[in-house]
């Protein structure tokens, strides 16, 4: 019973590791052609849109 409740949060561990790898790889093209546009969005330069 003790090997169990151990194994638990091991188990959550790596599924919440693997579903931010995988977020994190589906998420990057985006976040690679959004990030500099939100970037000076929030520098308050976003009247330069020719990015």
């Amino acid at each position: 019973m003790k090997k169990i409740k151990r194994s638990i949060p091991l188990i959550l561990w790596i599924i919440a590791l693997l579903t931010l790898f995988l977020g994190a790889s589906q998420g990057f093209n985006f976040i690679q052609s959004r990030g500099s546009i939100l970037c000076l969005s929030c520098m308050g330069l976003e009247e330069n849109e020719d990015f």
